[in-house]
């Protein structure tokens, strides 16, 4: 499955939560067409790798946050991403400034 894929669920996941409808595996299932169990998966990562505050509320069936004020990151890099990011600034921080030559003027 594509990242843009999974963020995408974790997005529903999370505002399905937001407006009080207490999602579980079942209905994130539905909405993808995944596996329960697969969809377990997906919530069990959301709750561990993104640190949500998940509760399952046995009368909702259904899951609520602990903290309501939690949202998801923003933005999503694999290590290898965040290391290429941070190798291409240093890179580019010693180049020159080529526009700032180029105002001086012809040099004589």
């Amino acid at each position: 499955m594509s990242k843009k894929l999974a963020y995408e669920r974790y997005q529903w996941f999370h505002g399905q939560i937001k407006a009080g409808r207490y999602p579980n595996a079942r209905k994130l299932a539905e909405e993808f067409e995944l596996s329960e169990k697969q969809a377990q998966r997906e919530i069990e990562f959301i709750r561990d790798r993104l640190y949500a505050p998940l509760l399952f509320n046995p009368t909702q069936k259904g899951y609520e946050y602990e903290d309501d004020s939690y949202e998801l990151p923003p933005i999503w890099f694999k290590e290898e991403e965040l290391l290429a990011l941070c190798l291409a600034l240093r890179l580019a921080s010693t180049l020159p400034d080529l526009l700032g030559l180029l105002s001086v003027g012809p040099i004589a």
